[in-house]
């Protein structure tokens, strides 16, 4: 109910809790396409910014990984591994799919306006765009994107994306 209000105020807030509440606004569109999310929370760390809008953040990296992720018709099994950690004065969110990874000829333009490889009538190509600018510009952070292999917990090595959020702590005031 309180998500969609324009709350334009800085305030402290735990990363884990809006991770959660992100995981928490998806986990009905993942049920449904049978897409397993698991979140390892490493770091207990707190950030001053606006909270809503790293939700928002999540909320469209996941929704991007469920997008890929139901259009692979070959995987048994689907999954989206989130993880947090603190690294020195940053806290570094990571979100992996197995996916398959992006590929090298679109990788540099994933986070221009109006790029998308969805078909025109399932996206618009500012998500990841909108994303970028949030991050960036209103929480002083980086968010960047690279295909790597990873192994989900299993033996096999996935072709993966992973996008990577990083968060400054020392614009925390002091938490």
């Amino acid at each position: 109910r309180n998500f969609f209000m324009p709350n334009r105020a800085k305030e402290i807030f735990d990363v884990n809790r809006a991770i959660n509440k992100a995981v928490e606004l998806s986990r009905y569109q993942l049920e449904k396409v049978d897409i397993k999310l698991d979140f390892s929370q490493n770091t207990t760390a707190k950030i001053y910014g606006f909270k809503n809008e790293l939700i928002h953040v999540i909320i469209n990296l996941i929704n991007n990984a469920k997008d890929m992720l139901a259009l692979n018709t070959e995987l048994k099994e689907k999954k989206i591994f989130i993880i947090t950690k603190q690294v020195k004065s940053k806290i570094i969110i990571n979100i992996i799919d197995n996916g398959g990874g992006i590929k090298d000829d679109i990788i540099s333009k994933i986070f221009d306006p109006y790029f998308t490889t969805k078909y025109k009538s399932m996206g618009t190509g500012i998500g990841l765009y909108m994303s970028k600018q949030l991050v960036e510009r209103h929480m002083k952070g980086k968010i960047f994107c690279k295909s790597i292999k990873h192994k989900f917990g299993s033996q096999k090595f996935y072709n993966s994306a992973m996008f990577s959020v990083e968060l400054p702590i020392e614009e925390s005031k002091n938490v």
